[in-house]
Protein backbone atom coordinates (compact mmCIF):
# COMPACT_ATOMS: atom_id res chain seq x y z
CA UNK A 1 0.00 0.00 0.00
CA UNK A 2 1.36 3.64 -0.87
CA UNK A 3 1.98 6.16 1.60
CA UNK A 4 0.98 8.66 -0.90
CA UNK A 5 -2.36 10.47 -0.75
CA UNK A 6 -6.20 8.72 -1.42
CA UNK A 7 -7.67 10.61 -4.59
CA UNK A 8 -11.90 10.89 -3.77
CA UNK A 9 -12.54 12.05 -6.75
CA UNK A 10 -14.66 9.59 -7.23
CA UNK A 11 -17.05 11.00 -4.79
CA UNK A 12 -18.28 12.88 -7.49
CA UNK A 13 -18.35 9.94 -10.22
CA UNK A 14 -22.29 9.88 -9.97
CA UNK A 15 -23.35 13.67 -9.78
CA UNK A 16 -24.72 15.69 -6.94
CA UNK A 17 -28.02 16.70 -6.67
CA UNK A 18 -29.15 20.47 -5.09
CA UNK A 19 -30.95 20.54 -1.33
CA UNK A 20 -34.40 21.56 -1.58
CA UNK A 21 -32.72 25.14 -1.16
CA UNK A 22 -30.83 24.96 -4.50
CA UNK A 23 -27.35 23.96 -2.90
CA UNK A 24 -25.19 21.95 -3.48
CA UNK A 25 -22.32 22.36 -0.91
CA UNK A 26 -24.22 20.67 2.14
CA UNK A 27 -24.80 17.24 -0.07
CA UNK A 28 -21.37 17.66 -2.17
CA UNK A 29 -19.94 17.48 1.66
CA UNK A 30 -22.22 14.14 2.33
CA UNK A 31 -21.07 12.43 -0.35
CA UNK A 32 -17.63 13.20 0.23
CA UNK A 33 -17.85 11.72 3.29
CA UNK A 34 -19.95 8.57 2.37
CA UNK A 35 -17.06 8.01 -0.19
CA UNK A 36 -14.07 8.49 2.15
CA UNK A 37 -16.09 6.07 5.34
CA UNK A 38 -16.21 3.46 2.42
CA UNK A 39 -12.54 3.99 0.96
CA UNK A 40 -10.54 3.98 4.35
CA UNK A 41 -12.70 0.74 5.23
CA UNK A 42 -11.07 -0.44 1.30
CA UNK A 43 -7.50 0.56 2.09
CA UNK A 44 -7.40 0.72 5.87
CA UNK A 45 -4.74 3.49 7.70
CA UNK A 46 -1.56 1.63 8.36
CA UNK A 47 1.33 3.79 6.26
CA UNK A 48 -0.86 7.07 6.72
CA UNK A 49 0.91 9.65 8.37
CA UNK A 50 -1.96 12.07 8.35
CA UNK A 51 -5.59 12.33 8.08
CA UNK A 52 -7.36 14.70 8.92
CA UNK A 53 -10.02 17.76 7.87
CA UNK A 54 -11.49 20.56 9.07
CA UNK A 55 -15.34 21.90 7.95
CA UNK A 56 -16.86 25.55 7.61
CA UNK A 57 -19.74 24.10 10.04
CA UNK A 58 -18.68 23.42 13.23
CA UNK A 59 -21.89 21.35 13.65
CA UNK A 60 -20.90 18.66 11.17
CA UNK A 61 -19.05 15.77 12.07
CA UNK A 62 -17.58 13.77 8.94
CA UNK A 63 -17.01 10.20 9.68
CA UNK A 64 -14.94 9.54 7.05
CA UNK A 65 -12.53 12.54 7.12
CA UNK A 66 -10.24 12.07 10.07
CA UNK A 67 -9.68 13.95 13.27
CA UNK A 68 -10.93 18.01 13.04
CA UNK A 69 -8.67 20.96 13.03
CA UNK A 70 -10.79 23.90 13.67
CA UNK A 71 -9.34 25.96 10.94
CA UNK A 72 -6.84 25.66 7.90
CA UNK A 73 -3.91 27.15 10.22
CA UNK A 74 -4.36 24.24 12.60
CA UNK A 75 -5.33 21.73 9.46
CA UNK A 76 -1.56 22.53 7.90
CA UNK A 77 0.05 22.60 11.29
CA UNK A 78 -1.64 19.03 12.40
CA UNK A 79 -0.19 17.77 8.61
CA UNK A 80 3.21 19.12 8.94
CA UNK A 81 3.69 17.68 12.03
CA UNK A 82 2.59 14.34 11.13
CA UNK A 83 4.94 14.68 8.16
CA UNK A 84 7.91 15.48 10.12
CA UNK A 85 7.41 12.69 12.44
CA UNK A 86 6.90 10.13 9.77
CA UNK A 87 9.96 11.08 8.19
CA UNK A 88 11.84 10.77 11.25
CA UNK A 89 10.30 7.34 11.73
CA UNK A 90 11.58 6.55 8.66
CA UNK A 91 15.27 7.62 8.88
CA UNK A 92 16.14 6.47 12.36
CA UNK A 93 14.53 2.86 10.99
CA UNK A 94 16.66 2.61 7.83
CA UNK A 95 19.57 3.95 10.38
CA UNK A 96 18.98 0.46 12.66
Amino acid sequence: MSTGPLSLAAAFETPVTADRRGGFSKPSRQALDTYTVNINRLTGDRNRPFHGHTVIDPEEKPKGLGAAHESFYRLVEAAVEAAISAHDSTVAGAQQ
